[in-house]
């Protein structure tokens, strides 16, 4: 995926100029319930984060924008928006999002083979591969896999791993949401936050 899977969270738009003129104090105590929100979306997106090897969880967090109007919410990872959404016939992306979805629409930087990679990993983790070996093992190839040992587990983890990614590109992935789920749930609150942080002052 060519292009960053990010979104920033920032004060209520209507509101931005009004926002600009006021304290100081006020504006950091906005930033501040901005901040919290982020934690939020990030600590909820990375529960929701689809396992594997932990690659994509760990790659979730935020920071703050460059002009300090906000923060951006992250998934640093190339295949996040595939996740998130889906592939193939099995896409999934909520009516607000189809404008910004579309960006990573066949943009994809990871080659087959680096796919590939990633699901003998977690073929490997899974133990999928090693299950099988045992029972091939119990079978009349017994001694052919017993010379051959953790090469022959190695292989096969690797073309188990092509025919699920072959099944994956010719059916699809079914979406996974992880990230906008959590934003869309704590956007109201933020508003709320924001508008009792101006009534107060």
């Amino acid at each position: 995926m060519g292009k960053a899977f990010t979104f920033e969270i920032q004060g209520i738009k209507r509101i931005e100029q009004v926002l600009k003129t006021m304290p100081a104090e006020v504006q950091a105590e906005i930033n501040e319930e901005i901040e919290e929100t982020a934690r939020a979306i990030v600590k909820k997106a990375k529960q929701r984060a689809p396992k594997y090897d932990g690659q994509l969880q760990q790659a979730i967090g935020y920071g703050l924008l460059i002009d300090k109007s906000g923060f951006e919410v992250f998934a640093a990872k190339n295949y996040a928006a595939f996740v998130e959404f889906g592939t193939g016939g099995k896409v999934e992306v909520p009516a607000e999002l189809r404008t910004y979805a579309a960006k990573f629409k066949k943009s994809g930087k990871g080659t087959y083979d680096q796919f590939v990679d990633a699901m003998t990993r977690w073929v490997r983790k899974k133990g999928i591969a090693a299950t099988q070996i045992r029972q091939i093992k119990s079978g009349k190839n017994k001694g052919k896999f017993k010379k051959a040992g953790k090469l022959a587990q190695g292989i096969y983890e690797r073309e188990l791993a092509k025919f699920l990614v072959f099944l994956i590109l010719k059916n699809g992935l079914k979406a996974r949401p992880f990230l906008f789920n959590s934003y869309f749930e704590e956007r109201p609150k933020l508003v709320n936050k924001i508008k009792n942080v101006l009534k107060l002052k």
